[in-house]
């Protein structure tokens, strides 16, 4: 057997020092004999910091004398677990991650486009670098950084098709959540890292170091990243947590490009930056699920998301003229997509009212709307208060000049005003059937301004459960004891602070203990409540849940592959829970 024993000798002054050094390495090596154990100098690394060079090879000399396979280090190559220990080695660390993502980076290509760029995001990206800019100040080394943003900038452009230069790639190294795909920028958050890092490990550096030294680090820190940005700092308190450094930076940039913005511009962002928009690049791309993109839509997507050119300029069949970023096809009453898009909508729906056990049918002969148009589909029975449902979808484009005014102000205002035109064109049919327009923006949809977002509480657990309808009594149990345990859980209530729609963290580590409010039955509402439980997951550090409402088309789960969970969960009560082996049997269990 061996032991590994490192050796970092900071000498400064003395020979005691060195003596002191080379006794303990002689005990070591004494006590690890009395075991049965042998110290293995081969593995074992020395340096010498300070002193003339003869001073410095003198104590080489007298370590080597002790141990003479052990070898000997130099600045640049000096680490530990992996992070650089002086200045002299970070330009050396950050160059070898340069080169392992330029050879990771080159094996996506035999990946389809969205599943690459979907592992670029998540793995090969700022998350290959962030220990090294955490643990070391690798925010010295701005060239360094800047080759490693290319590495990533240059790949993603050409994953996506889409050219990746100026506001473009500005705008796609933010976090999803301001708009970008986030593929942050290295050199934007290497001095938030280190700063938050040494914030936070300032308690226990100080009580080893002095806490003078710490004190003194963190204020230079502070203020290096204060005269760069231009900002104020975090509260102390908030100091030692890097997302809130880099939000601020984060929402300086977006504010940055709001102001030199014009009305398309910023009702792309305002779009952009809404949590539905943003889902699908946290989805995983798996074909089995729908889920993955073909290269011509992901490289659709992205451009539209970030205002890159998506065609040439041409003039459309329509006459009109066809501008670089193609919004005149999402309009045009020629384009050919406009009819797929809306055939797949209502496909979507009919599905969803089936899984409910609602049949229905889609563009019902001999019912209108009293201009000769019929509605897009209908329910074979009654919905709500002995009426049939009559359902018709619209997809409202954001770039639109008739919404345009408004949805640079208020994101997913199209969708709301076609919603509320389409009221008005089926009052003719209010009085027998329950109308629901299904508006959708093709650049996301926002909270209702009606309704506010929030926790379940465990005293809403009797409301909920008196309206619910399991399809087994034992499930009301079941969800009053999740509410009465806390489990995580997001609900959207009204004025009046009832909930209308929540979703929760299930037993099992599974997402689908799903209520909506008969009179809040919009898909969107769910799409809503799911999409904030799964953000709310992601924060509590549970790495994955099991998504059951596959079979359900008009939720975001049609876009989440199911994971197991490792995470512990509360014991669960006796009896044990039943588990539906159907995958459509459990979803309407838990609807």
């Amino acid at each position: 057997m061996s032991a590994i024993l490192v050796i970092m000798l900071i000498y400064r002054r003395g020979y005691a020092k060195v003596k002191a050094v080379k006794d303990t390495l002689v005990n070591i090596q004494g006590a690890a004999a009395t075991v049965g154990l042998q110290l293995n100098t081969g593995k074992c690394e020395l340096y010498v910091d300070g002193g003339s060079p003869e001073e410095r090879q003198h104590v080489i000399q007298s370590i080597l004398n002790v141990a003479p396979d052990i070898r000997l280090s130099k600045p640049e190559e000096l680490e530990l677990l992996g992070s650089p220990l002086l200045n002299e080695s970070v330009s050396g660390a950050l160059l070898r991650k340069v080169g392992q993502a330029h050879v990771l980076a080159d094996q996506l290509g035999i990946l389809p486009s969205h599943q690459a760029l979907f592992l670029l995001k998540n793995c090969l990206s700022l998350p290959k670098l962030l220990y090294l800019l955490r643990t070391s100040p690798c925010w010295q080394f701005p060239d360094e950084l800047k080759k490693f943003d290319e590495v990533i900038r240059v790949k993603a452009e050409q994953l996506t098709n889409v050219t990746m230069s100026g506001p473009v790639w500005e705008q796609a190294s933010l976090p999803t959540k301001f708009g970008g795909l986030g593929l942050i920028s290295a050199s934007d958050v290497a001095l938030a890292a280190y700063a938050s890092s040494v914030h936070g490990a300032a308690g226990m550096v100080g009580s080893i170091a002095g806490d003078a030294a710490v004190k003194d680090r963190c204020y230079q820190l502070t203020k290096a990243w204060s005269d760069r940005f231009s900002l104020e700092p975090p509260r102390t308190e908030s100091r030692c947590f890097q997302s809130v450094w880099t939000a601020l930076q984060h929402t300086q940039t977006v504010s940055r490009m709001m102001e030199n913005a014009d009305v398309f511009t910023s009702a792309r962002l305002l779009a952009a930056s809404s949590p539905e928009s943003r889902a699908w690049l946290s989805a995983l791309p798996v074909s089995i699920f729908g889920n993955l993109l073909e290269d011509t839509h992901l490289r659709i997507a992205v451009a539209r998301r970030l205002g890159a050119p998506v065609c040439q300029p041409h003039v459309c069949r329509c006459g009109s003229t066809v501008d670089s970023l193609g919004h005149h096809g999402l309009v045009c009453k020629l384009a050919k997509g406009r009819h797929g898009v809306h055939a797949v909508l209502n496909e979507a729906t009919k599905r969803a009212l089936c899984s409910a056990r609602v049949p229905s049918s889609l563009e019902p002969a001999g019912l209108n709307r009293g201009d000769g148009k019929r509605p897009d589909g209908v329910t074979a029975f009654p919905w709500k208060n002995g009426k049939p449902l009559v359902w018709d979808v619209t997809v409202a484009d954001t770039f639109a000049l008739t919404y345009i005014a408004q949805t640079s102000r208020v994101p997913g205002s199209a969708a709301e005003i076609r919603e509320n035109r389409k009221l008005g064109k089926y009052s003719g049919l209010a009085d027998r059937y329950n109308v629901q327009p299904l508006a959708f923006g093709n650049l996301g949809y926002p909270i209702p301004d009606d309704l506010k977002l929030g926790i379940l509480t465990a005293e809403d657990a009797e409301q909920i459960v008196q309206e619910c309808r399991f399809a087994n009594p034992s499930w009301m149990k079941v969800f009053q004891y999740m509410l009465s345990h806390e489990f995580p859980s997001v609900a959207l209530y009204d004025d009046r602070d009832k909930p209308v729609a929540c979703c929760m963290y299930m037993l099992h580590g599974c997402v689908g203990a799903v209520y909506v409010h008969p009179s809040y039955r919009n898909p969107d509402l769910f799409r809503l409540v799911l999409g904030k439980l799964l953000a709310r997951l992601q924060a509590l550090e549970i790495p994955s849940v099991w998504i059951q409402t596959m079979n359900f088309p008009t939720s975001p789960a049609s876009t989440l592959s199911p994971r197991p969970i490792s995470s512990p969960l509360p014991q669960l009560p006796d009896p044990p829970l039943p588990r539906p082996k159907d995958k459509k049997t459990r979803f309407n269990a838990y609807l």
